[in-house]
């Protein structure tokens, strides 16, 4: 298995538009290059963090041709960035991670997405659906 970490940079007032899209970049992705799919953080700095995972990284670094939809979906969610960087490239060597343990939260993750109210960097709210 293979592991990719990007950091994304967001023109303030873009982030939930930024989240909107990059859903859609990483469920195209899933369904067109077979990933095995992606999480996405919020660092302190405001930044956000994503990795994805991959079968090999043959699968990665060979894309085929994206489809109209996915090219469109990468433009959208690039035209939020100020900064997009690859940070790692990593082979998996030991996974102990319990896999789909977090269902409850994917679950109000997707009820919630697009509703919510972004606070700016530095603020908390202790109300998860108002907050990444």
């Amino acid at each position: 298995m293979f592991t990719v970490v990007y950091e994304f940079r967001v023109n303030p007032g873009l982030e939930e538009v930024f989240h909107l899209h990059w859903r859609d970049v990483t469920r195209l992705i899933q369904e067109e290059r077979k990933s095995l799919g992606s999480r996405l953080h919020r660092s302190k700095d405001g930044s956000f963090i994503a990795y994805a995972q991959w079968p090999s990284r043959e699968m990665w670094s060979n894309p085929p041709v994206s489809s109209p939809a996915l090219a469109k979906a990468v433009e959208q969610m690039n035209a939020c960035l100020n900064h997009f960087e690859i940070k790692l490239e990593l082979e998996v060597v030991d996974d102990l991670l319990t896999h789909n343990a977090d269902s409850s939260y994917r679950k109000h993750n997707e009820a919630s997405v697009g509703l919510r109210q972004l606070k700016p960097h530095g603020t908390h709210n202790t109300d998860e659906s108002k907050s990444l």
